[in-house]
């Protein structure tokens, strides 16, 4: 059973897949609680959430049926921290604005004072937090 939607499953289906599969692999927008996990025969082992956290998964009671939960914690601290860097960048020369003004049709063309922005280059970023996606936007 796969969610080729890419919508979130439903309590149901789940109830099916964990029926079914050794193995089932939801997403941080699936929740599994203790009712989903109620059927009369488990036959999954492994919740292997397709993400960094797995508090939308009922722990107690994945554990009360033998099922080993995992995530992948470390997956997205890279693509996060380029995120992070692409908005502060986007913010500080004004790309948003650029863009906009561009799709609307409203830019001229090059002028010495419009959209300037202002360069991080030289700058310091505090970071709040030193963890995963902290430390990679410090390597950026």
């Amino acid at each position: 059973m796969l969610s080729k939607d890419d919508l979130p499953m439903s309590p149901s289906d789940f109830r099916e897949a964990i029926a079914m599969y050794d193995a089932v692999l939801p997403t941080v927008t699936d929740k599994i609680s203790a009712d989903v996990l109620d059927v009369p025969k488990v036959q999954t082992k492994i919740l292997a959430n397709y993400g960094v956290g797995y508090s939308h998964i009922d722990v107690s009671a994945a554990s009360k049926h033998g099922i080993a939960i995992t995530n992948t914690p470390d997956v997205l601290s890279e693509c996060t921290a380029d995120l992070a860097m692409t908005l502060m960048l986007m913010v500080a020369r004004r790309a948003g604005d650029g863009e906009r003004e561009l799709r609307a049709g409203g830019w001229s063309g090059w002028c010495p004072t419009h959209l300037t922005g202002t360069k991080v280059s030289g700058k310091t970023l505090g970071i709040v937090g030193f963890g995963r996606i902290g430390q990679q936007m410090a390597r950026r």
